[in-house]
C-alpha cells in the first residue's frame, strides 16, 4: 500500500536516517492534492511514531512536515433537475456506474455503502434494498424502501449491465464527470 510506496528504494536505509527534509520531498512528488498529502503524513507519522515508542529515532521527522487544513464543504443538495441530469450522463457516457449513482442519488446510501452492495441485495419488485452491516458505516444491517423513480433507475441501470459491486475508481470517475 501507501507505506510500501514510500519504502521502495530505501529498503536498505535506516529509519534513524530519513529526515524532515526527505520526506517533504517525497510528498513534493507523489501527493499530488492536499486530501493527499493529509493522508501521506498521517500514515507516514503513524510509522515514525511506532519508530519512536520502539527507540528507533529520537524524534518523528513528520513533526515538521507542512500540515494542510482541508476544508470539508456541506454537501450540496441537488435539485430533481439536478438529478435526473447526473443519472442521464452517467448512463450515456459510463453505464457501469448507474447501479451505484441510483443508490446513492435515489435511495439516499452512502456512496460508500452504495459501492458496495451486490444485485442480489436488491429486490426490484418490491423496491427494498438490503444493507447489510459490513456495509454499512455504522455497522447496522437495515432495509431501505425505494421510491418508484428509484426503483425505475435501477432497473435501466441493471438492463444496461451496470456493475454492483462497483470498483472505487470506477466510482471516482462518474463523480468527476458530474
Amino acid at each position: 500500500g501507501m507505506l510500501n510506496q514510500f519504502a521502495q528504494g530505501r529498503e536498505a536505509v535506516s529509519v534513524a536516517t530519513i529526515r524532515t527534509a526527505d520526506i517533504e520531498a517525497w510528498l513534493a512528488e507523489h501527493a499530488t492534492t492536499p486530501g493527499y498529502r493529509h493522508t501521506w503524513i498521517n500514515r507516514l507519522s503513524t510509522l515514525f511514531s511506532f519508530a519512536k515508542r520502539q527507540e528507533w529515532i529520537r524524534q518523528n521527522p513528520c513533526d515538521r512536515v507542512e500540515r494542510v487544513v482541508i476544508e470539508r464543504k456541506r454537501p450540496q443538495i441537488l435539485t430533481a433537475e439536478q438529478a435526473k441530469t447526473c443519472a442521464t450522463l452517467i448512463r450515456d457516457e459510463l453505464p457501469v456506474a448507474l447501479g451505484w449513482l441510483s443508490l446513492a442519488l435515489f435511495c439516499g446510501l452512502r456512496p460508500e455503502e452504495a459501492e458496495e452492495l451486490q444485485w442480489s441485495e436488491i429486490d426490484l419488485e418490491k423496491g427494498i434494498v438490503k444493507v447489510d452491516a459490513a456495509a454499512s458505516r455504522v455497522r447496522w444491517r437495515r432495509l431501505v424502501y425505494c421510491t418508484p423513480g428509484a426503483v425505475k433507475w435501477l432497473a435501466k441501470a441493471k438492463d444496461l449491465g451496470a456493475a454492483l459491486p462497483i470498483p472505487r475508481h470506477t466510482r471516482r470517475r462518474a463523480v468527476s464527470m458530474m
